[in-house]
């Protein structure tokens, strides 16, 4: 009769604390073979209103880790603990930089939530990003090194959550999005997001962008729980700042993304909110713009309010991106402290697709470059029959790198690029005409 009573209530517990909605995946261990699906590509998304508004009742999953552990969220529930998801990838500059705040959220809040991190598909991988139907790998992984394609199959995301895994601090578990993106495509499409769901499958907290300003996830769980974990602190704003210009002209391929870039210093014993604003914006057609900041904008937003915390180096980035045409493109950039008007700075940024001031007449790709991205050995697919042929190469500052001279009418060579850093470059190929092509080098 006991053994009865008590598997009544369970029963009772789990309808109790499991009222989400039904499963969006099939809660089978995908194959490493599993091909990724086709990807949805989108542009300029409103991360804050994509996916599960607050209030509303979120649908289960099974998702499963590196070692085929599984995760259900249902089950996970019925424990009697809210769970907070936090989306990521391996090339996302803004997640790495956010894990040791996660690790603080998994920790302080270990006997209350249920912690996991849900790595989806890659946000700047070096083809395509599905969050700007464009290459963008951003200036922090081109620094960083972090130059991943978009994974093809099941077992290619593995290998990236190992590295992820293998080389930063990750103290939550990690359980890995399907081969069709499910998760993703129900709670997202946003590349770091986060929800706390509540025991009845409601969300109780939203971030369209893990703790950013004016949110704080401390703050935030703190308020839905009804505890106080300590951390949410509203630290004075009368701080000072001053910005570091680093490369504020930069030179490319057409079609290529270029990154100028500075750093914001918070030079005093205060908090600085700080008000961002394109200021003037001049641009060739088909160019466009938008900057980073803690996390990348969308070329719609002109305008925005970061918080720099006390002792913080915040890297900006102003990325141009740029049309097939040789053009140019400049935009003048604002940085106002909030709370002291006095202390601001303007900067003008410039951007160049002319060949670097060497190219009069650029015509259409006329060779080939691969694989790409490249370590060691670039090879050269090219289609000209002339005697001699040069090849420079250029960083993504415009500083060249490298001459190669092509003495014959050999269609297929190779380069050696392992001495280059790693980082974005673009090639030029000078003959009776002029031509070019980009490669990332790893």
């Amino acid at each position: 009769m006991r053994l009865i009573y008590f598997l009544f209530c369970l029963l009772i517990s789990s309808t109790l604390f499991s009222q989400v909605l039904p499963t969006i995946n099939s809660g089978v261990l995908p194959n490493d073979s599993d091909p990724i699906c086709p990807i949805t590509y989108y542009s300029n998304l409103d991360f804050d209103t994509s996916g599960y508004d607050i209030g509303e009742t979120v649908n289960d999953f099974t998702l499963f880790d590196l070692n085929g552990n599984v995760f259900q969220l249902s089950t996970a529930l019925a424990l009697g603990k809210p769970v907070l998801l936090i989306t990521g990838s391996l090339t996302c500059p803004i997640f790495r930089n956010e894990l040791p705040r996660i690790n603080t959220v998994f920790t302080t809040y270990a006997a209350d939530v249920t912690t996991i991190i849900i790595y989806a598909l890659e946000a700047h991988p070096t083809d395509t990003s599905p969050y700007s139907s464009t290459v963008n790998v951003t200036n922090q992984n081109i620094n960083q090194g972090v130059l991943f394609p978009q994974p093809t199959t099941y077992g290619e995301r593995k290998a990236l959550v190992d590295t992820l895994m293998q080389n930063l601090p990750v103290v939550p578990p990690v359980y890995i999005d399907g081969p069709c993106n499910e998760w993703w495509h129900n709670y997202g499409p946003a590349p770091q997001n986060a929800y706390l769901v509540d025991t009845n499958g409601k969300v109780i907290v939203k971030h369209g962008w893990f703790d950013q300003f004016p949110q704080d996830i401390f703050c935030d769980i703190d308020s839905a729980l009804g505890i106080t974990s300590g951390n949410c602190n509203a630290a004075s704003t009368n701080g000072s700042f001053v910005f570091v210009p680093a490369v504020t002209d930069v030179y490319g391929a057409p079609g290529q993304t270029m990154y100028a870039t500075g750093d914001l210093i918070n030079n005093s014993t205060n908090d600085v909110l700080l008000a961002v604003v394109k200021i003037q914006e001049n641009y060739a057609a088909g160019w466009d713009a938008s900057f980073c900041i803690g996390i990348c904008y969308s070329t719609t937003i002109d305008s925005t309010t970061i918080r720099l915390n006390v002792g913080d180096t915040m890297h900006f980035s102003l990325d141009f991106f740029t049309s097939l045409t040789p053009d140019s493109g400049k935009v003048r950039v604002g940085f106002r402290n909030v709370d002291a008007p006095v202390n601001q700075y303007a900067q003008l940024f410039r951007g160049y697709t002319t060949g670097v001031g060497v190219m009069e007449n650029v015509n259409e790709v006329s060779f080939e470059v691969f694989p790409n991205p490249c370590s060691s050995l670039l090879k050269i697919v090219n289609d000209n029959n002339e005697n001699e042929t040069q090849f420079f190469i250029y960083d993504i500052n415009g500083k060249l790198q490298k001459i190669i001279v092509q003495q014959n009418t050999q269609t297929e060579f190779l380069i050696d690029v392992s001495e280059l850093a790693q980082g974005f470059y673009f090639i030029e190929r000078r003959g009776i005409e002029i031509s070019n092509s980009t490669f990332i080098k790893y």
